[in-house]
């Protein structure tokens, strides 16, 4: 997933051509990194039923409501085209 939805899940999919199938499957066995079995199907899940895309729309919604009150208190803060989405607003550009 990623930190914005949920920092504890690491997990990637990959998407390859069957022609190097064989050199990707023999790459990642012989690395270190094994991701559990339960995040894995904790991420499917959310990712098929839409569940994080709603995480994502409600994180988003509680950042601009964050960003309002920064607002309200430090109304001459600047200001760009991503402030809206952002988790915190700067004091400086």
């Amino acid at each position: 997933m990623s930190k914005v939805i949920a920092s504890g899940l690491r997990v990637g999919y990959l998407i390859y051509p069957d022609k190097y199938s064989s050199e990707i499957r023999n790459g990642f066995f012989n690395t270190m990194v094994k991701t559990s079995s339960l995040d894995t199907a904790v991420v499917t899940e959310a990712i098929n039923t839409h569940t994080a895309k709603d995480i994502i729309n409600y994180k988003l919604e509680l950042a601009q409501k964050a960003n309002h009150i920064f607002e309200r208190y430090f109304p001459n803060a600047p200001k760009n085209k991503l402030t809206d989405f952002t988790f915190f607003n700067k004091l400086i550009s």
